[in-house]
């Protein structure tokens, strides 16, 4: 163990006034680490890593066996840095996330978790990025979600978007570079040239290749954008073969609301467990559930859910009428 300064007090029991644990077998030979590191009670330190430079870690996080953080690294309370996992230059993990994989000059926010590959790259607050995908001098916001394979190339990603796997935003031309922009809420798959804007609650089709913007609720298919097809409800992405008009969704969103008593988040928080049910147990005379009521049915499928429709009364007057 390297002692450097008088910050612990040249003193391996020093560590352990601060409520750093050290699994057996303790043997501070196989442990590297500056006494520039400022540790917070809890941490969790494995055997032969190497923490140089100037470390923060917070509370009753844990750095792994053979790890190596190496830089000015601020470390929050209750993260994860995984085995034999590399860390360096400048940068931040945030509070209660799990890192998989190396990183270099690291932005990463609350609640994350990185086993893939991010280079130059800011991820916000509860992402998730899968093993075999590539983040690249992008900015993913709140909530992003690229769980599968998949290449994310100088993008700017909106919050709650999913990148499916197969997904592939290119940057370049052969002759210039450009920055594709992804709206909130997407379901994007496919390929997306470099240099595209994409609206709020799109959704593309997994053999789609982008060459054009799309606007905003639309669905790209087959060379086609079919508008309000595509609809961010409480954590589903709904794709709709009928289009619903935002002032339909919305008349939608204020009736459930005042029926169940319970306010929307738009995604801000996990799904509340009544309307969860709501919108997953079979409605009435359909013998659907809301949402794949509203997939199939469109506008058609509010009514009817919302009992506000008249297919019993037409059938009563078709009765009524014959002789």
């Amino acid at each position: 163990m390297r002692r450097c300064s008088s910050y612990h007090n040249n003193s391996w029991s020093k560590l352990h006034e601060l409520g750093v644990k050290f699994p057996y077998p303790e043997n501070p030979d196989r442990y590297n680490i500056d006494t520039s590191v400022r540790f917070s009670e809890g941490v969790i330190v494995w055997p032969d890593v190497i923490l140089d430079g100037d470390i923060v870690i917070g509370k009753n996080s844990e750095i792994g066996r053979g790890a190596k953080i190496i830089g000015k690294i601020h470390i929050g309370d209750n993260v994860k840095i995984k085995d034999y996992v590399k860390i360096t230059g400048e940068g931040y993990i945030g509070d209660n996330s799990e890192i998989g994989h190396d990183i270099h000059n690291p932005k990463i926010g609350k609640n994350c978790v990185i086993e893939g590959n991010v280079i130059e790259s800011e991820i916000g607050d509860n992402c998730e990025i899968g093993k075999f995908a590539e983040i690249k001098r992008s900015k993913l916001a709140l909530g992003v979600n690229a769980k599968h394979a998949c290449g994310i190339r100088d993008a700017d990603v909106g919050p709650l978007t999913n990148v499916a796997s197969g997904t592939d935003i290119k940057n370049y031309d052969g002759v210039e570079k450009y920055r594709t922009v992804i709206g909130e809420k997407c379901f994007v798959a496919g390929e997306i040239n470099g240099g595209i804007k994409i609206g709020d609650e799109v959704r593309i089709h997994p053999k789609a290749f982008v060459k054009e913007n799309l606007p905003s609720m639309s669905y790209y298919a087959y060379d086609k954008i079919k508008e309000y097809r595509s609809w961010y409800l409480e954590g589903y992405y709904l794709n709709l073969d009928l289009p619903i008009l935002y002032l339909n969704r919305l008349h939608f969103i204020w009736a459930v609301e005042k029926k169940l008593g319970y306010k929307f988040s738009d995604g801000k928080k996990p799904i509340e467990e009544n309307l969860k049910k709501y919108l997953n147990t079979p409605n009435g005379h359909l013998n659907l559930t809301p949402l794949r009521a509203l997939e199939k049915l469109g506008c058609a499928g509010i009514l009817c859910i919302l009992g506000e429709c008249d297919h019993f009364g037409k059938s009563q007057k078709k009765q009524e009428s014959t002789p």
